[in-house]
């Protein structure tokens, strides 16, 4: 995906019915976004003006925190309390509730992608990032260099470009588990990390077991859609709905939008 286009975020609420074909566009473009369970908002990146959005997507509330420079990436943790935000050479860990900057950190590589575990680390591999020190270290390389996905549990990372790779997270590297290919790049995790959404809507089964593979369970429905939209994030959480945020939608010219799927059907 080319980060310079407007980009996409996927979750799913808690709601007491399913909300489907609902469309809300917001007023400004996503340069990278992410899902917090624990506070039930979607978390964007955009620039110009550069800011991380926390936003309510039932009500469309938005809390906003300042970011130092033009962001790059963002990562929710596995608490939903806290957030990476990436950019050339910093990486910026931040508090969303309190929303605060809590710091940002020099790193010797542009940080195009990353991922907070709940292990204290930011990756960004082949690099990790101790929050503590501000450290960096060199792992081992990785494949993929779009997106970094780390699972609730913090034992397994995926990445990807053509194909989708598992990683098992260990103190010492990253270790090669298991391998699909995937033309869409950017992906989101749903379903508390059991499945994956990429850019081009597809579902992959994922999970953090070592011998979990990575197969298409569905895709999500284009239905009423035109041409040229494009889904760029995912998350799941008990509700009834997937909410995509999608983009290139013509109906809107071009706006991001958020729209209602059905969980078991995918379909609008």
């Amino acid at each position: 995906m080319n980060r310079t286009l407007v980009a996409v975020a996927l979750a799913v609420y808690a709601l007491s019915s399913p909300l489907k074909a609902q469309w809300t566009p917001l007023n400004f473009q996503v340069v990278d976004s992410d899902w917090s369970a624990q506070l039930q908002r979607i978390v964007m990146i955009s620039a110009n003006p550069h800011q991380l959005h926390i936003y309510n997507p039932v009500t469309n509330a938005d809390t906003t925190v300042p970011l130092p420079a033009a962001p790059l990436s963002v990562s929710v943790g596995p608490d939903g309390l806290f957030a990476a935000v990436g950019y050339n050479f910093f990486v910026s860990y931040v508090s969303l509730s309190p929303a605060r900057m809590e710091k940002t950190m020099p790193v010797s590589y542009a940080a195009s992608r990353v991922g907070l575990a709940g292990n204290g680390y930011i990756y960004s591999p082949p690099y990790r990032l101790n929050i503590n020190t501000g450290i960096e270290v060199y792992q081992n390389d990785s494949a993929g260099n779009s997106r970094v996905l780390v699972h609730p549990s913090s034992q397994v990372l995926y990445t990807s470009d053509s194909y989708v790779y598992k990683y098992g997270i260990t103190p010492e590297r990253l270790t090669d588990l298991a391998f699909a290919p995937d033309p869409c790049g950017s992906m989101w995790l749903i379903a508390g990390g059991a499945k994956i959404v990429t850019a081009c809507g597809s579902v992959l089964e994922a999970g953090d077991s070592p011998t979990t593979r990575i197969e298409k369970l569905g895709q999500l429905s284009a239905s009423g859609i035109s041409c040229c939209e494009t889904v760029i994030a995912a998350a799941h959480v008990s509700g009834t709905s997937i909410a995509a945020l999608r983009t290139g939608i013509k109906q809107y010219s071009g706006d991001d939008v958020i729209a209602f799927y059905d969980p078991s059907t995918y379909a609008l």
